[in-house]
């Protein structure tokens, strides 16, 4: 008998949450990295403005990019704590059903 995790596979043997999630983690990865670069742009901006006596362009690039992380950091840390979660669910999920597996098989 088939269980849930085996129906769900696709024509291909794959799985298709497994491959959502690995959707997602590659846009979590962007979204750090663009988040984490905003905030770069920030500091980059601050120290060039105390350098130069903060030109007109240096405001605007310093707003960005304290702003910048609320819609693409925050956003990534959210769905990757979120990943983590589910893969932790699943690896318990896998190893009780090894464990009732093994129990099914010990002799009485």
């Amino acid at each position: 008998m088939a269980t849930a995790a085996e129906s769900a596979k696709d024509a291909n043997g794959a799985d298709p949450m497994a491959l959502r999630r690995k959707q997602i983690k590659r846009w979590v990865s962007l979204g750090k990295r663009v988040g984490y670069l905003c905030l770069l742009l920030a500091i980059a901006a601050v120290v060039v403005g105390i350098a130069a006596d903060f030109p007109a362009w240096t405001q605007p690039a310093i707003v960005i990019g304290l702003v910048g992380p609320w819609f693409t950091l925050l956003p990534a840390t959210v769905f990757a704590y979120g990943l983590r979660a589910a893969e932790r669910e699943e690896r318990k999920a896998a190893h009780a059903k090894a464990q009732l597996q093994d129990s099914k098989d010990a002799p009485a």
